[in-house]
């Protein structure tokens, strides 16, 4: 009989083990949310550090600061562009921004209230309906922009809540001061607002209407008096925060405000309170070697679609013809052309509805790649030493647009129109040949310029080592035969080598015997000479070198590619599934436990 129910109990137990693998199996590969991420920042707390955010792991390769603050008005557009365009994963909906607004909008982690913008409100789930609602404000009017709700207006980083009835009110006013035609919001949002403005005129642009800042704001001066009237405070960074977390990228103007300055053209204003320089006294950093060498424009046009200054080892840069002619030329038909530049050669060869002599809105020169009927296509092969190619690529006039390179498929966003270029890297270390073509449903596109890219660290080495022989030659040869010819003359030739210190031999001799000094004038001489020396360099060099590698942006620094709109979720580090499986592994392990004990008890039976 006990027989019998030790059996059950152990079929019994076993049978949870599996029912316990199942869940613990089935819950871990189930998708984590975002719903842990919220604001913890505080209104009107202004932030004075970028400690603690994501920012520093953001901002790496030549998407420093120090990279960044250094360029011209137009590379700092691009760049920027390129930067929140690259990581920005997940593509929000219109519904997405009522659902997430309990994070990134609340206050203090308080995920049942979510401020709003324009009156600092504390909302709650119920306000988006009733008589007192709420409603998703586009910061950027949709009549003066893109007019939808999807793309630039539906990112989380426009949108925010508003009462209904002040949202109304606003309209689509610009953002002004002067008079009643214009909306000035209170004070403490008013660089809020700047801010937000200037992510959708970079990160969005012509794909969402945001083509100039003054067709939102009076005047440019107003939104860079906003941007440093109103600094940003620690809700702001939450929000920036939280938003990264929710679709990846974040709004460089939270992290960097100075930055506006820069892009427009402006002087730093010394004593500005940013998170990034605590108070900027108006010093900048260094900017790149050679920042301004390859921006010599013709056209001082601030839309100048000169590859970015801050390509320190550009080895050529084609451009198909002058600057500011005619705008809008569709150029004549070609089938091959050579370009040369620095003594490097761009030669297209097998061009299919390819147009030399085109010419952008802004009377830039540019190829046209295709037809409105017929999709265009060119080759073109490069030397060893070039490793990337960069292709300043626009959208034909306002026209969708996609290209494809290599196999590779990218989604223009910038327009013609606007003079704008999109800059798209391609890697040719390996692969010498480039292929462009534009795909269908987006068949032609504006390429006004093509870099080639090479590695920047060849004149380095030359200036160092002449310089080690000519001490060593020297010194060895004069001072051995002459005057110690039997006793200390061997002891100095070891020890004379450049990477030794010369001060060390004299004194080590008389102490340590003719046995230490050749290799190792420290303490540990008599023993361990020989094996001492290679354990001392080693150990310090791979610490120091290995951050800032794996995501190098460098590579991807141009590469603009569409996001992926069937990416839902970035799971947040540690969420989730680690707690579960780690619960799910202790269950297992208690119920092996009781599995073992009713055994030992049936063996006892």
């Amino acid at each position: 009989m006990n027989s019998n129910k030790t059996k059950i109990c152990a079929l019994a137990l076993a049978a949870l083990m599996l029912l316990s693998c199942v869940l613990v199996l089935t819950t871990a590969a189930l998708p984590t949310s975002y719903s842990q991420a919220s604001n913890s920042g505080t209104r009107g707390e202004v932030c004075t550090s970028l400690a603690g955010t994501s920012a520093a792991s953001y901002y790496t390769g030549s998407y420093t600061f120090e990279n960044l603050v250094g360029l011209s008005a137009g590379s700092l557009k691009t760049s920027l562009h390129n930067l929140m365009t690259d990581t920005h994963k997940k593509i929000t909906n219109y519904e997405d921004c009522k659902n997430y607004v309990w994070q990134t909008d609340c206050e203090k982690n308080d995920t049942n209230h979510a401020t709003t913008l324009y009156t600092s409100y504390h909302m709650v789930s119920g306000d988006w309906a009733g008589t007192w609602a709420c409603n998703r404000e586009h910061v950027w009017p949709q009549s003066l922009g893109g007019d939808n709700t999807s793309g630039g207006g539906a990112d989380l980083h426009h949108i925010r809540p508003a009462e209904a009835g002040v949202n109304s009110a606003r309209g689509n006013k610009l953002y002004g001061e002067s008079s009643s035609q214009y909306y000035e919001p209170a004070d403490h949002v008013k660089g809020d607002v700047a801010r937000i403005i200037l992510y959708v005129y970079v990160r969005w642009g012509s794909a969402w209407g945001a083509t100039s800042l003054t067709k939102v704001f009076e005047s440019e001066e107003i939104l860079l008096a906003w941007c440093e009237m109103d600094p940003v405070d620690t809700w702001e960074m939450g929000r920036n925060e939280v938003v990264q977390k929710i679709q990846g990228n974040r709004n460089v103007f939270i992290d960097y405000p100075e930055l506006a300055w820069v892009l427009l053209g402006e002087e730093i204003p010394a004593g500005m309170i940013t998170p990034s320089l605590s108070v900027y006294d108006g010093e900048l950093p260094t900017p790149p070697a050679t920042e301004d060498t390859p921006e010599t424009p013709t056209d001082p046009d601030e839309d100048d679609p000169t590859p970015p200054a801050g390509s320190e080892n550009a080895l050529a840069v084609f451009e198909f013809g002058a600057n500011g002619g005619a705008s809008h030329s569709d150029g004549s038909e070609i089938t091959s052309q050579s370009y040369t530049d620095g003594g490097y050669t761009l030669t297209l060869t097998g061009g299919t509805k390819l147009y030399g002599g085109a010419r952008d809105a802004k009377g830039n020169s540019c190829l046209k790649l295709g037809s409105s009927k017929a999709a265009g296509s060119f080759t073109f092969t490069v030397g060893a030493d070039v490793n990337k190619v960069v292709l300043y690529v626009a959208k034909y006039k306002a026209n969708t647009s996609t290209v494809m390179i290599n196999g590779t498929r990218y989604g223009i966003n910038t327009a013609s129109n606007d003079g704008d270029y999109t800059a798209i890297t391609v890697d040719t270390s390996r692969t010498k040949t480039v292929t462009v073509s534009t795909v269908s449903g987006g068949y032609r596109c504006m390429i006004n310029t093509i870099a080639f890219l090479g590695a920047v660290s060849t004149p380095e080495p030359p200036t160092e080592t002449p310089t080690a022989p000519p001490t060593e030659a020297p010194t060895e040869a004069p001072t051995a035969p002459p005057t110690e010819p039997s006793t200390e003359a061997p002891t100095a030739p070891p020890t004379e080598p450049s990477t030794e210190d010369p001060t060390a031999p004299p004194t080590e001799p008389s102490t340590e015997a003719p046995t230490a000094p050749p290799t190792e004038p420290s303490t540990e001489a008599p023993t361990e000479a020989p094996t001492e020396t290679p354990t001392e360099t080693p150990t310090e060099t791979p610490t120091g070198t290995s951050t800032g590698t794996p995501t190098d942006p460098d590579v991807q620094s141009g590469t603009v590619q569409m996001p992926d709109t069937h990416v839902t979720t970035d799971a947040p580090d540690g969420d989730g599934c680690d707690s579960v499986l780690i619960s799910g592994c202790g269950v297992i392990a208690l119920l092996c436990v009781g599995a073992a004990v009713a055994l030992i008890r049936k063996r006892e039976d």
